[in-house]
């Protein structure tokens, strides 16, 4: 790319940033210069340098046109003036600012649109005249219609980063961590599949109701006892006391900040605290709920994830797939993990014998998982062989594990259902939630 094709002041992070993703040809980069090529028919090196510039706007805390700009990019420099001023680039740049990941998200759907909306102005071009014959004069363009397409294109962009930040959750301080080359390869997965984004978005909002749900039952416990701490619902009325007398108060404050007040300790329903086995059905019948199913599988283990609980996933059709958690659960391993449950759906035939051997193989061979509980998760259009039955019922009486059933779109499975210690067949703070927020 020709330096003389610069229009934006240069940032050197910017640039490495740039730079790194063209060298590294990163999918983003080039599906967003591949989207603007179609709508226009700029030549790529000024399609690029167009890019790098445009990408400089979103990143730079405070971007500005090169005075002059470089010979024969007078009218383009002029467009780009215009389009800086608009308040709809001010607003996306608010999220995109020095973070590379957010704004190679936001310039991959703000320049193309941009562009589409801006599809008659001429390209930049090194002719003494600017623009190629035959085309409109950026000139004829006035600044409100630039103002109208920087909007429409910057909701495209705010959008994208949205979606991101949702796809990436509670897991969003692990991804901003990452090296720049693994943040940007997880970025393209999380960013160009609308699936696997809608899929992490639910389990994040699942996994956000069973944490609720697990303080409303905390909360709504009986008092059992005495403990140290400052919540002042609970507070002892002997503490209270202490606020009347001005000379204890400096002492009041200090054990409040130390979490050293006495308080009412609530009784509650305990939870699981075992390793997780989960397997998930994802045969042909599935199609429907792998949303829902593999939303849920992963919900399940960001809560083992938050309790330092080791957890496996059993992926299952006519066959079966194994993924196990990574240990520590963090960093990239940890959301490879959670994209690949997430993404892997094989279709075809389903054989409930097949991960219920598996998962009765991991809790007796497997000293990670000796003390594993068992979550299944199906539409339940299969049965379990007697063999496996009579297995199964072994197992359970002599290891002590219980097995949870959750059928979805209310199906059932009658053979499944008499082997399970707890069946749930809709997924709602009143039934299957209930799974996350006891025992997973």
């Amino acid at each position: 790319m020709s330096e003389t094709a610069r229009l934006v002041t240069p940032d050197p992070l910017g640039d490495w940033v740039w730079n790194l993703m063209r060298d590294w040809r990163s999918p983003l980069v080039k599906e967003g210069l591949d989207a603007a090529g179609r709508l226009c028919d700029w030549d790529s090196s000024a399609l690029a340098s167009l890019g790098r510039d445009v990408f400089q706007l979103l990143f730079q805390w405070q971007p500005a046109i090169i005075d002059p700009p470089p010979a024969g990019r007078e009218r383009i420099a002029s467009l780009m003036d215009s389009v800086m001023a608009s308040p709809g680039l001010q607003r996306l740049r608010e999220c995109t600012a020095n973070d590379e990941v957010s704004a190679l998200v936001a310039w991959r759907n703000f320049f193309p649109d941009l562009l589409r909306t801006l599809a008659e102005l001429p390209p930049p071009c090194e002719c003494e005249g600017g623009c190629r014959d035959g085309k409109r004069q950026s000139g004829s363009c006035n600044a409100s219609d630039i103002r109208k397409a920087v909007a429409k294109a910057a909701r495209a962009g705010r959008k994208a980063c949205e979606h991101l930040e949702r796809t990436c959750g509670d897991e969003l301080v692990a991804f901003q961590s990452l090296p720049p080359e693994q943040k940007l390869a997880l970025a393209h997965k999380l960013a160009s599949d609308p699936r696997l984004q809608e899929i992490m978005e639910q389990a994040g909002r699942w996994f956000g109701d069973a944490l609720e749900q697990r303080r409303e039952r905390h909360d709504s416990g009986t008092p059992d006892g005495i403990e140290f701490g400052r919540n002042l619902s609970r507070m002892l009325g002997s503490e209270l006391v202490m606020l009347a007398e001005p000379a204890l108060e400096e002492l009041w404050l200090h054990r409040y900040a130390t979490r050293s007040l006495q308080q009412y300790r609530q009784g509650q329903t305990p939870c699981k605290s075992g390793p997780v086995v989960v397997c998930v059905d994802t045969s042909g019948s599935m199609s429907d709920c792998e949303v829902a199913s593999k939303a849920l599988a992963i919900a399940a283990a960001k809560l083992a994830r938050r309790d330092r609980r080791p957890v496996r996933v059993i992926l299952f059709s006519g066959d079966i797939e194994v993924h196990d958690a990574p240990q520590p659960m963090e960093g990239v391993p940890w959301l490879k993990f959670l994209a690949t449950v997430a993404s892997r759906f094989s279709g075809g035939g389903t054989d409930f014998d097949l991960p219920l051997e598996a998962a009765m193989e991991t809790i007796t061979s497997c000293e990670l998982y000796r003390k594993a509980d068992l979550v299944f998760i199906t539409d339940g259009y299969c049965d379990v062989s007697r063999r496996v039955e009579k297995r199964l019922v072994h197992e359970k009486k002599k290891r002590g594990f219980a097995l949870y059933s959750i059928f979805l779109e209310g199906a059932g499975c009658e053979s499944l259902e008499g082997l399970s210690d707890g069946v749930w067949t809709a997924l709602n703070r009143e039934s299957g939630l209930e799974l996350l927020a006891g025992v997973a």
